[in-house]
This record gives C-alpha cells, structure tokens and sequence, in this order.
C-alpha cells in the first residue's frame, strides 16, 4: 500500500467514524462499508487502538492544516480567527458528538486536558501573539489564561445533552464562547474590524434575551 492510499483509507475510516462515533464503529462495520476484509484492516493497522490512533492523528492534521490555509488567505488576524471559529463550527455541524466523547476514552493516559488541547490549538496561539504586535489584541489581559478558560467550555459541549437546557443549542452556545473570547481579547481597533466582519456572518451573533 502506497502512502497515498493509506491516506487516503485513513481519512475514509475517520469520515466513517466522524459520523458514527469511535466506539460505535466495529472493525466490520468498517470493513463492510470500505468493502475490504476485517483481516487486511488488522494487516494493516494491527488492532482497532491502533487504528483509532492513526484517526485521530488524521483529524488533529486535516484541523491544523486548513487552519493555516485559512491564516494565510487572510487580510487579518481578526478575520483569520473569527473564520477558523466558523470553519470549526462547520465541522460541529456535520458530526456525531460522541466522536469528541469517545476521544477522551483513547486518552485516559492524559490527566490533564490541556496536554492535549493546547498544542492541537497552537496555531491560535501564534495567531494571537501576532495579533498582539499588530495592535489588533489587547496588551493588558492573560490571553493564554483566557484560551485556557475557552477551551474548557468548549469540552462542556460533548455534554449538551446533559448539561444544557433543550431550548438552548450547541451553536448558540459555540457562538458565545466564540464570539465572548474574542471579544475578550481584541483591541478597540481589532473590535472594529470584528464588529464589521459580524455584519457578514449575522448567524453569529445572539441577540439578548430579556428575562
């Protein structure tokens, strides 16, 4: 098997899994669906830990690459963020949440929920950093604590369900934790370039919800 091609049956394995869930998928639903036998899936991969590793690998690398694409197309950083958020968002739109649920099962040798999260978002980072130097974030804040803070309440939605109310969604609550770090971080000048941005992408915003 060339490298092409294992690629190419790793990604069709996580399009499977994205849909279905980790823990849901069997090494023969898999094979019946790829229409190859359940014995070359475990030639290949050995076992299905193994295979799941190589998922996940897959989905850190498709996320961190069309980030930089996005970065780099780019007239901003403000603009860089705010579409890796909806980019992001997208994704959420089109997958099983017990895919995020079923990550945390394949890294019970991880106690600390950072150790994994932070360096999958370090694109982000380095896009705030530069944001700081272009007078586009905020001087005086702890951003790193903030992106720390948002990364937490972006976990809570593997459990909407439990969690939240039912009138309340998953992208309203996406589009808060968003938009309210965002917000946070940007400078008056980064807000303005944020505010006209929003016009383009109403979806976005929440409106108040007078009690």
């Amino acid at each position: 098997m060339t490298n092409v091609d294992y690629e190419n049956l790793v990604n069709s394995i996580l399009s499977i899994m994205m849909k279905k869930g980790i823990l849901s998928t069997t090494m023969d639903q898999l094979a019946s669906t790829l229409r190859i036998s359940k014995r070359t899936l475990y030639e290949i991969f050995i076992s299905k830990d193994n295979l799941v590793g190589e998922v996940l690998r897959a989905y850190t690398e498709y996320h961190t690459s069309n980030q930089i694409k996005i970065a780099e197309k780019a007239s901003n950083i403000i603009e860089a963020m705010l579409k890796i958020f909806i980019f992001s968002r997208d994704i959420l739109s089109e997958i099983n949440l017990d895919f995020y649920r079923d990550m945390e099962q394949f890294y019970t040798q991880i106690k600390d929920f950072e150790v994994t999260s932070i360096p999958y978002n370090s694109h982000l980072l380095e896009l705030i950093k530069e944001g700081i130097t272009k007078g586009y974030v905020r001087t005086d804040i702890d951003y790193l604590l903030l992106f720390r803070l948002m990364l937490i309440q972006m976990n809570f939605l593997k459990q909407m369900d439990k969690a939240f109310p039912r009138d309340i969604t998953m992208f309203d609550v996406y589009d808060t934790i968003c938009l309210g770090f965002m917000r946070g971080i940007t400078s008056p000048d980064g807000m303005k370039i944020l505010d006209k941005l929003l016009t383009e992408h109403p979806e976005l915003v929440r409106k108040p919800q007078l009690v």
